[in-house]
C-alpha cells in the first residue's frame, strides 16, 4: 500500500463515531456496532419496561450496572475507552428477549427503511426457499398490477386507446366491460 493511502486510512481511522451517534444516517455514514447495539439495547428495555427486567431476563442481580454501563458508553476504569457491548453478550440479549440473530447488531434506522413491507414478517420471507419466493414475488406483482387497475367507472385505456370501462363483479374482482 503506498503511503498516501496509508496516511488517508489512519486519518479516517483516526475519526471517532462513537460520539457522534447522528452522523450514522446524516452523513451517509454507518453507525459502529458499539453505537448500533447501544440503540438496539434501549430499544429492549422500553419493550421490557426497565434495565431491571432486562437484568432479571438475563439472570443478573437486579442491581447490576453492566447494561447501564453499555447504555450510557461509560467509561471503562482502566482504559479510560468509552464501554462498548461485545458478542457475546449481544447473543445472550437476543435469545433472553426471543429475537433473531444479529438482530443486535442491525441499525434500527436502516432495518425498518429496508424492509418496505410493514405487514409480511422479513424473517419469515427469508427462510423461504428461492422458488417459493419467486411464487410470492409473483403474487405481489399481480396483487400490483390489480390494484394498478382503473377505479370502477373509469375508462379503461390499453395501447394508448380507450377500450372499455372497469367494472367490479361479485368477488371484488375488476374486468373490462
Amino acid at each position: 500500500m503506498g503511503s498516501q493511502h496509508s496516511t488517508a486510512l489512519s486519518s479516517v481511522n483516526s475519526i471517532s463515531l462513537r460520539h457522534a451517534p447522528s452522523v450514522a444516517l446524516c452523513n451517509g455514514w454507518m453507525r459502529v456496532i458499539e453505537e448500533v447495539r447501544r440503540l438496539r439495547l434501549i430499544e429492549l428495555a422500553q419493550e421490557h419496561g426497565s434495565y431491571v427486567a432486562l437484568n432479571k431476563l438475563l439472570g443478573l442481580l437486579v442491581r447490576d450496572s453492566t447494561l447501564s454501563q453499555y447504555r450510557t458508553t461509560a467509561p471503562n476504569s482502566r482504559t479510560g475507552k468509552p464501554r462498548g457491548m461485545g458478542s457475546a453478550l449481544a447473543r445472550r440479549l437476543e435469545a433472553a428477549a426471543g429475537k433473531p440473530v444479529g438482530w443486535m447488531d442491525t441499525d434500527p434506522d436502516l432495518a425498518a427503511s429496508t424492509w418496505p413491507l410493514e405487514r409480511v414478517d422479513r424473517e419469515r420471507y427469508l427462510r423461504l426457499a428461492p422458488e417459493d419466493r419467486a411464487y410470492v414475488q409473483g403474487a405481489m406483482n399481480r396483487a400490483i398490477t390489480e390494484c394498478e387497475a382503473p377505479p370502477l367507472g373509469a375508462p379503461l385505456v390499453t395501447g394508448g386507446a380507450p377500450s372499455g370501462v372497469a367494472l367490479h363483479d361479485d368477488t371484488g374482482k375488476r374486468h373490462a366491460a
